[in-house]
């Protein structure tokens, strides 16, 4: 099955005005040419079908979204109307169910889709540039596929290269910046816990040495190496919680004004910090306890006999 588009869902749409309820009021609709195979091919599903028999190609017609028939004021269902546009009007086929026919930042816009025969001459002259959509079965082999096209293809058109670009890898250009900032966080954040894990590592390296004769006297006391973890650990811990309060909602404050930008987005969720300090306590955690161990472990004659 295939189908054509002036516009292509994912370069532009075309814009046109259709007049409104008042005499001054004119309604700027997104548009898109296609033809009847246009639905079918995209997986399009319907609001409201075109009546049984009707022929989508035949005629002046249109098919809208939901929001279009907000927008124009339409009632709740069109099928059969017709819409203002000079210079006759159009009929209202049918209404497809909202889709985003753009990026995933924007909000889905009211659209209507202009309904010709797929033999119509103006696809050869369209001013917008003309494409074709194939869908391909599962586990078909592309290059033989692709091959016997181009064949068709330049058996009409010998001059123009036959070009083609998958849906997938189009979807995917629209998002290459996010994916790019999303790599470039995600080695500044592995850097970032490999320095701090560093930094700690000395720092607990050096606290241990300045306690050494402390955890001595207490070993000889009786103290346990949990014990001695444990109070090694401890203050590492309260610097650590404490960072965290002071970061989180900072990264809250930060993450809530870039995810406006998009108009779908996900929620910040608690466990998201729960599980950033999970992992921040934990680095620590093993971190302190290698040195506290090492020292719990260590004969304690030694360290006292240095005095």
């Amino acid at each position: 099955m295939l189908s054509q588009e002036r516009s292509w869902a994912f370069s532009y749409y075309d814009m046109i005005g259709i007049s409104g309820q008042t005499k001054d009021e004119t309604v700027m609709l997104p548009s898109l040419t296609v033809d009847k195979n246009f639905f079918a091919i995209l997986g399009l599903k319907w609001k409201y079908a075109p009546l049984s028999g009707s022929q989508l190609d035949a005629g002046q017609k249109m098919v809208i979204n939901e929001l279009a028939v907000e927008k124009l004021h339409l009632p709740a269902n069109p099928v059969g109307s017709f819409i203002k546009f000079s210079p006759q009007n159009i009929e209202v086929a049918g209404v497809v169910k909202n889709f985003n026919f753009g990026s995933l930042g924007d909000e889905i816009q009211p659209l209507g889709l202009f309904i010709v025969p797929d033999t119509a001459k103006s696809w050869a002259r369209g001013t917008g540039g003309c494409y074709l959509f194939a869908k391909t079965k599962p586990h078909t082999n592309l290059p033989t596929l692709l091959g016997s096209m181009q064949n068709i293809f330049k058996k009409f058109d010998a001059d123009t290269p036959f070009d083609y670009t998958f849906m997938d890898d189009a979807f995917n250009a629209r998002y290459k910046a996010e994916d790019k900032l999303a790599a470039i966080f995600s080695i500044f954040t592995v850097i970032t816990i490999v320095l701090a894990a560093m930094g700690l590592f000395g720092l607990a390296a050096f606290t241990t040495e300045q306690r050494t004769k402390e955890i001595g006297i207490r070993k000889v006391l009786g103290a346990s190496i949990s014990s001695i973890n444990g109070l090694l650990s401890k203050d590492f811990l309260k610097l650590v919680l404490l960072s965290i309060a002071i970061s989180s909602p900072i990264a809250w404050w930060a993450m809530h004004n870039w995810l406006q930008g998009f108009a779908y987005r996900i929620p910040i969720q608690w466990w998201m910090f729960g599980s950033a300090g999970l992992l921040a306590v934990t680095v620590a955690v093993v971190t302190v306890s290698y040195h506290a161990i090492k020292a719990a472990m260590a004969n304690p004659v030694r360290s006292l006999r240095s005095e």
